[in-house]
């Protein structure tokens, strides 16, 4: 059970880690797309700038971009310093889940005083991915357990800017898979390298969070957990 007190003095500051990594790739991501454009054609006159981004051309632009961007080979920090520069000088990026979870990551890792002064305590902040099949990347910020446990983290909440889903660990199956039927309802698809499939009838896509093993791939305190893949939902490494 989360330390009510705790959540509300983070969500604030997660809220705009979604806001900021989302704002820095402004051409949206690759792997949320409307296949059948009819489905988009009524934006054209309530919204042209949001129509604009779901065109087919549109899907190409994004895709080309992302490519260019992840054939530098930079280092996480690099990547996030990147996407801010060009931010600033108006050149615009298309990112998934491993591009927002990295600018989330470190909006946050830059901000620790504020969140430690927010929590009254320390705080740690992850950068997790689930592998293949799940594919998915996020962020988690937590206390760090008093005493000898298995624990990673408790007080756990998410920050997922992809999905834009911010909460406590609890709640987080419940909205994912509110959020994935959102997008099927839509007609969004996603797109892996096995091809396109449904967001909320794909069972990697719709159990991410309950069968999805983590792995820690960014962290502001080094910890002498083992390495290796850990679980989200159980009460194994989190709670």
């Amino acid at each position: 059970m989360i330390d009510k007190k705790f959540e509300q003095a983070m969500t604030p500051i997660l809220l705009g880690a979604i806001k900021y990594a989302r704002s820095r790739l402004p051409l949206k991501a690759t792997n949320k797309i409307y296949r059948d454009k009819g489905l988009v054609s009524h934006m054209m006159p309530k919204d042209p700038k949001r129509w604009s981004l779901h065109t087919a051309q549109a899907d190409a632009i994004r895709l080309k971009s992302l490519r260019s961007f992840r054939e530098q080979g930079l280092s996480p920090r690099e990547r996030a310093n990147a996407l801010e520069r060009d931010y600033i000088n108006r050149i615009p990026h298309a990112g998934n889940c491993g591009e927002n979870s990295v600018l989330a990551f470190y909006y946050l890792l830059d901000r620790v005083s504020r969140l430690d002064g927010a929590a009254g305590r320390q705080v740690q902040i992850l950068r997790v991915y689930m592998p293949a099949p799940v594919d998915h990347a996020f962020v988690l910020i937590g206390t760090r357990p008093a005493g000898f446990t298995k624990l990673l983290l408790e007080n756990t909440m998410i920050c997922d800017p992809w999905t834009k889903i911010m909460c406590s660990l609890d709640d987080f199956d419940e909205l994912w898979r509110l959020k994935m039927k959102k997008w099927s309802d839509r007609g969004l698809s996603g797109q892996c390298g096995e091809g396109w499939y449904d967001h909320y009838r794909d069972s990697c896509s719709l159990n991410t969070v309950v069968v999805g093993k983590i792995q820690i791939d960014g962290q502001r305190f080094e910890s002498g957990d083992p390495s290796g893949l850990h679980s989200l939902v159980g009460g194994i490494s989190f709670r």
